[in-house]
């Protein structure tokens, strides 16, 4: 009796090899048994799907995107490599909270002044 194989299909898969990331004290806990993941623990997602402790994380790395299929969306190799994290998301989080901090700043100078004024002015009646 002959015992067929399944036959394996060579595949190539571009991508950047990651490790896990440690988590800020912002980032809530992974929770495997709701399938809820905020941060990249490579040995827990191995074992939420069966798969080996070795198993290793590969960030994928598609330059040929197809149109009726967009996900995922293609990321470029070089700032993969420089880091785990959407750095352009920080930068305009940052921008965001200086440019209301700024807002802030220049209407209670204005509600000040014009207060000012008026105490000013009503002294002089």
């Amino acid at each position: 009796m002959e015992v067929n194989a399944p036959a394996v299909i060579p595949s190539e898969v571009v991508g950047v090899v990651r490790g896990s990331e440690k988590p800020s004290i912002f980032v809530r806990a992974n929770d495997p048994s709701s399938c809820q993941w905020f941060y990249v623990d490579v040995p827990a997602l191995a074992r939420a799907a069966g798969l080996p402790e070795n198993t290793i994380y590969i960030e994928d790395v598609n330059e040929n995107v197809n149109p009726s299929n967009p996900y995922p969306i293609p990321k470029d190799a070089n700032t993969l490599i420089r880091s785990s994290v959407m750095p352009q998301d920080h930068l305009n989080y940052t921008f965001t909270s200086y440019s209301i901090c700024c807002c802030h700043v220049y209407g209670f100078q204005k509600i000040k002044a014009q207060k000012e004024s008026e105490i000013a002015f009503s002294h002089q009646r």
